[in-house]
């Protein structure tokens, strides 16, 4: 589904509490000698909450961060 078509649904259909959206996505991560190529995810800051998952150091996503120009935030698992 398009983001487009998520945040018409989102808007329109009051069928459901809540909705996320989630898309899959390689990363390139910086930092040591040699980047390293990582899977991730951009999710929808309903994310998290709507699969019952606490964060256990920090937060979680704000709603304001769905806005272009504030959605610059990660969350990084305990795998990685």
């Amino acid at each position: 589904m398009s983001a487009v078509n998520f945040i018409d649904w989102r808007e329109h259909f009051h069928t459901f509490e809540q909705v996320a959206g989630w898309r899959f996505l390689y990363l390139n991560l910086r930092g040591g000698n040699e980047p390293e190529r990582v899977q991730g995810q951009t999710v929808s800051p309903s994310y998290f909450s709507l699969l019952g998952i606490q964060i256990k150091l920090g937060r979680s996503f704000l709603t304001e961060e769905k806005q272009s120009g504030h959605d610059r935030v990660v969350i990084v698992s305990h795998g990685l």
